[in-house]
């Protein structure tokens, strides 16, 4: 049975799990490739579904796919149907502070460009805490309207991204 989408009140405690998640992965692979918080939880005030959403920016779809196995075998789940043709996607569900913490993954190459998106439209909502309310109300809504379908509410809020990140280029 597939669980309803649902929007929570902003955590403050997801940046510091972004942290620790960040520690973890440098620890694993050095200081060679950018990590970014991105998503709801990067953005303070901002509700979302409680994950900590992390940018691992590396050169080329190449050295992406030369990760998948090294990620596995560090404990994140290469999840093939999430990812599209400008990232691939994993999830891992490490404890910190005897909480399960919901991590997704995007591992990106800067050769997509696609990757400046996610950046463009954290920063936007960032600098305009208005916006960010207001996407924050726009998601509860589109969550009630999405039940038990995670991809409606993927669809319902990629017309007010596309017009958030058109502001953002002016």
């Amino acid at each position: 049975m597939k669980q309803a989408v649902i929007i929570k009140p902003y955590n403050p405690n997801l940046p510091k799990y972004f942290r620790k998640e960040k520690s973890f992965l440098i620890k694993n692979f050095g200081k060679k490739f950018e990590i970014h918080h991105i998503g709801s939880s990067a953005v303070p005030g901002l509700g979302g579904k409680n994950v900590v959403d992390i940018q691992l920016l590396v050169p080329t779809k190449r050295v992406a796919n030369n990760l998948i196995k090294k990620l596995e075998s560090i404990g994140y789940f290469y999840n093939k149907a999430g990812g599209d043709k400008y990232r691939i996607f994993f999830n891992r569900n490490p404890l910190y502070n005897k909480k399960k913490i919901h991590i997704h993954l995007h591992l990106m190459w800067k050769s997509a460009k696609r990757y400046k998106e996610y950046l463009t439209f954290r920063d936007y909502l960032r600098k305009h805490p208005e916006e960010a309310k207001r996407y924050y109300l726009l998601k509860e809504i589109w969550a009630k309207k999405a039940g038990t379908h995670p991809e409606k509410f993927t669809e319902m809020k990629t017309g007010y991204i596309e017009e958030i990140l058109k502001k953002a280029k002016l």
